[in-house]
C-alpha cells in the first residue's frame, strides 16, 4: 500500500498560508482583545459599519484611489507601449540611453526611491506650501 504525502503537504501548506489571516479576521470583529486572553471577550461590527458607511470618508477615499490608479495605469501603459515599440522597431541616436531611462524604474527598487522622495518632502515641506 503506497501512501502519498502530497495531500499532507498540501494541507500543511494551506494551513501555513491562511492561518495568520485568521487572527486578522478575529481582530476585525473584536471590540477589545487583551494579551492573556485566547479569544476576545467582546465582539463588535463597528469597524465594518464605519468602513462601509456610504457617507463616510473611507468609501470616498477608496473610490478616489481607484480612479487615480486606473488613470495612472492607462497613462503608464500607453507611454510604456510606445517606448517599447520605439526601442524594438526603430534605430535612432541615443537608443541605449533611452532604453536605460525606460528600464531605470525596474533597476532601482521602489522602496529606495520612496525613501528618497520622503527625505525630499521632509526637507522641502511641500505640504505646508499648499495652504
Amino acid at each position: 500500500m503506497k501512501v502519498t504525502l502530497r495531500p499532507i503537504f498540501l494541507g500543511v501548506f494551506v494551513f501555513w498560508i491562511f492561518f495568520p489571516f485568521l487572527s486578522i479576521v478575529i481582530w476585525s470583529i473584536a471590540a477589545g482583545w487583551r494579551f492573556p486572553d485566547l479569544l476576545p471577550e467582546e465582539y463588535s461590527m463597528r469597524g465594518y459599519a464605519v468602513s462601509f458607511d456610504p457617507n463616510g470618508d473611507i468609501v470616498r477615499g477608496v473610490i478616489t484611489s481607484t480612479l487615480i490608479a486606473l488613470i495612472v495605469g492607462v497613462i503608464a501603459t500607453a507611454i510604456g507601449s510606445a517606448a517599447g515599440r520605439a526601442i524594438a522597431m526603430y534605430s535612432f541616436k541615443m537608443k541605449r540611453a533611452f532604453q536605460f531611462l525606460v528600464l531605470a524604474p525596474l533597476i532601482v527598487p521602489g522602496l529606495a526611491v520612496t525613501m528618497g522622495i520622503q527625505i525630499l518632502f521632509i526637507n522641502n515641506r511641500p505640504s505646508r506650501s499648499v495652504y
